[in-house]
C-alpha cells in the first residue's frame, strides 16, 4: 500500500529493530535529485539535540515504515557512512519551482514522499508565489514526474503541472497519478 507523507514528518522518528532495540533516529531524508527515488536516511542519536551518527540507513534495508517508527531487521541493517554513502542527495527546501515557460510557482517548503515497497518523491509543498491569499497561509502541492530537472536553486516542471496543483495533501495522490498518466500519454 502506498501512502503520501511530508518528508519532515520522518525526522526524529526512531529506528527500531524487530527485537525492539532503538539505536538511533532519523536526521534527514536523502533522495536522488534526478530520479526522485528515496535513497535512505542520515541518522542521529536520540533527541532533538542528538549528535549525528556515522551510520546511515538505506531505503532497501527498511523493513517497515509506521506512524511512530522506522523498522529494520537488526542493527546490522545500518551502514557506516564512510563505507556506504547515500550518494549525492540534495536539499531542495528553499528552491524555486518554475514551469518550462518561466512561470514562478513559488518556493519549496516541503517534500512529499510516496511510501510503499518503493519510495519516491512525488511532489513538493510550495509557498505559492503571488495569489489572492497572503504567501504565509497559501501553500499548494505541485506534482512531479518520475524524473526531476533541477538547475542550481530552481526546479523546472512541465507547464502542464499547473493543471494538477492541489491545495491539500488528501487529494494529491490522485493528482500525481493523473499528471504522470497524462504526460506519458502525450509521449506516445
Amino acid at each position: 500500500m502506498t501512502s503520501l507523507l511530508r518528508a519532515t514528518t520522518l525526522i526524529g522518528r526512531p529506528v527500531v529493530t524487530l527485537d525492539g532495540e532503538s539505536p538511533l533516529e532519523i536526521k534527514d531524508v536523502v533522495f536522488n535529485t534526478t530520479s526522485g527515488e528515496i535513497l535512505g536516511f542520515t541518522l542521529r542519536k536520540h533527541g532533538i539535540l542528538g549528535s549525528p551518527a556515522s551510520e546511515v540507513l538505506r531505503w532497501s534495508a527498511v523493513h517497515g515504515l509506521g506512524p511512530d517508527a522506522v523498522v529494520v531487521a537488526d542493527v546490522e541493517s545500518l551502514s557506516d557512512d564512510a563505507e556506504d554513502s547515500l550518494g549525492d542527495g540534495g536539499d531542495v527546501l528553499g528552491n524555486r519551482i518554475m514551469t518550462e515557460s518561466g512561470t514562478d510557482l513559488g518556493e519549496v517548503v516541503e517534500v512529499v514522499v510516496a511510501t510503499g515497497r518503493h519510495a519516491e518523491v512525488v511532489g513538493f509543498e510550495v509557498e505559492a508565489a503571488g495569489g489572492s491569499r497572503s504567501a504565509d497561509d497559501h501553500h499548494v502541492f505541485i506534482p512531479l514526474l518520475d524524473t526531476l530537472a533541477i538547475s542550481g536553486k530552481k526546479i523546472i516542471v512541465p507547464d502542464a503541472a499547473t493543471d494538477f496543483i492541489r491545495d491539500d495533501l488528501s487529494g494529491f495522490g490522485s493528482a500525481v497519478a493523473e499528471f504522470r498518466s497524462t504526460l506519458s500519454g502525450k509521449a506516445n
